[in-house]
Formats: structure tokens, C-alpha cells, sequence
């Protein structure tokens, strides 16, 4: 199974209602405006589906040029870019990862393993923790230190996550933090409304 996202799964107006309806981080909030006439830009340019629109602007370059051919302001364009780059998972180290010591870190890494990508994707066996935080690992901003946080906190897999309260979660997620003294930075009841709407997203496209 592939670590990544598939993009071509959700089609332009499955996007738009994601945009519409479920929790953006602040930064993104402003592509909720005018996305009516963008997106009808988007459709009768022949976009199809996110993989379409992460073609058509993964540069720079080429959303400056698009902007130029839509009429669709640049700005816009660009936050629209980083939305969608941001479901396609960056691999994480496996140093960044407390619960992999170091002797499986280095066995990993003999057999070619450097990143959660690599070992998610591998033919290896590892115990069930290892494979709980790999998988966790794929939704989006899930750092090595929060999918560790999570699957500490009884949150072992995507689809575990996508059934999660986010009530609870928090309060899970607060006194595992207490307990075990895994990340420095705040979480707030709004980071676990994020990660169950995209793991939910994940189970409605059949991607695990």
C-alpha cells in the first residue's frame, strides 16, 4: 500500500466542499473566498481532480502563469498550492522517532530504511508499535514526535483516528503528554478536529 495520498481519488468539486466545510488551518481559511467563481475557472479549464490542480500550479512558476491565463489572483493561487502539496506526506526520519531505539534504527537503515516512507513501503517485520506510528505518520502534519505522542495515546492507526471523539483525543493526548513529557509545543482541541476530518478522508476514498 502506498504511503502517499492518491490525489487523483477526489475530484475538483469534492475538494471545494472539503474547502467549504471542513476545518482549515488559519492560513488557509481565505481560499473559502470567492471559491465559487475559482473553482468554476478551475472546471472549465479541465481540472478534474486534485492531482489535475497540484499539476497545473507545482511551481512557482507555473502559478504565476496560470494566474496570468485564469485571472485567478496569485495569492490565492499559491495558498491553493500549499492545501493541496500538504496531503501528500513528507517522510519523516526514523531518529525522529523516540520509540525506535537505536538498534532497530540501525538495522533499518542496513537494509536501506531512512524514512518513514522507506519502511512503510518495505517488505520488513516490525513489531506493532513500529507499524502504528508508520501508519500514523501518513496524515497530514503528523510529525515523528506527534505520531508517537498519538500511538502512545491508544491512537494506532488511521482508522482509529477516523472514529476518535476529539474531545477525548485531546484529553488523551494531554495526559500522555503529562505522563511521558513527548512534545514541548501547545496542541489545542482544534489539531484533533483536524486529524480525524483527514483521516476520515482516507477511509471514505478506501486508501488504507
Amino acid at each position: 500500500m502506498a504511503y502517499a495520498f492518491d490525489l487523483k481519488k477526489i475530484s475538483l468539486e469534492d475538494f471545494k466542499g472539503i474547502l467549504q466545510e471542513g476545518y482549515l488551518i488559519p492560513s488557509q481559511v481565505v481560499l473559502r473566498e470567492d471559491i465559487d467563481e475559482y473553482f468554476r475557472i478551475l472546471e472549465e479549464d479541465d481540472v478534474k481532480n486534485m492531482l489535475d490542480l497540484s499539476k497545473l500550479i507545482k511551481s512557482k512558476k507555473k502559478a504565476e502563469d496560470y494566474s496570468v491565463q485564469s485571472e485567478i489572483p496569485l495569492d490565492y493561487l499559491i495558498v491553493l498550492r500549499r492545501a493541496v502539496s500538504s496531503y501528500l506526506p513528507k517522510p519523516r526520519k526514523l531518529e525522529d522517532y523516540s520509540d525506535i531505539d537505536k538498534i532497530q534504527l540501525e538495522m533499518f537503515k542496513a537494509k536501506g530504511c531512512k524514512t518513514s516512507k522507506d519502511l512503510y513501503e518495505s517488505d520488513l517485520v516490525y513489531n506493532d508499535r513500529i507499524v502504528a506510528l508508520m501508519d500514523v505518520s501518513r496524515l497530514r502534519y503528523v510529525s515523528g514526535t506527534f505520531a508517537t505522542a498519538l500511538v502512545k495515546s491508544g491512537y494506532v492507526s488511521i482508522a482509529s483516528i477516523s472514529q476518535a471523539n476529539p474531545d477525548q483525543m485531546y484529553k488523551d493526548m494531554v495526559e500522555t503528554n503529562n505522563e511521558h513529557h513527548i512534545y514541548k509545543g501547545p496542541i489545542g482541541r482544534n489539531d484533533m478536529v483536524f486529524i480525524i476530518e483527514d483521516a476520515k478522508l482516507w477511509i471514505k476514498y478506501k486508501m488504507i
